[in-house]
């Protein structure tokens, strides 16, 4: 029997980018709470000589990386966001760290 997520308990639990790299397509994820700091990390690191960014988004408790609209979804059905008011574009189809925290 193989072991699979259950959608159904699925949360949002970090900020991650997706890189791409420059020359062949493989990819790297960095993550942080926030995105500002993976963008720190990503220029600290100097992989933007290598690299470029590809996609901000966020990951799941299982690692699975989700772009901004489907982790608004999956945070707004998990009941995240319940109580809170959203950040910035509060009429936004996209999540932002700051909605979570």
């Amino acid at each position: 029997m193989s072991w699979a997520p259950n959608p159904d308990e699925r949360r949002i639990v970090c900020s991650a980018i997706l890189y791409s790299h420059k020359k062949d397509g493989t990819s790297i994820k960095l993550m942080a709470p926030r995105h500002d700091q993976i963008h720190t990390l990503f220029a600290e690191l100097g992989l933007s000589e290598h690299y470029t960014e590809e996609v901000q988004g966020f990951v799941d408790q299982w690692n699975i990386f989700f772009d901004r609209e489907d982790s608004l979804a999956i945070a707004q059905r998990s009941g995240q966001l319940e109580g809170r008011e959203k950040s910035g574009n509060p009429h936004s189809s996209e999540l932002f760290s700051e909605d979570l925290y």
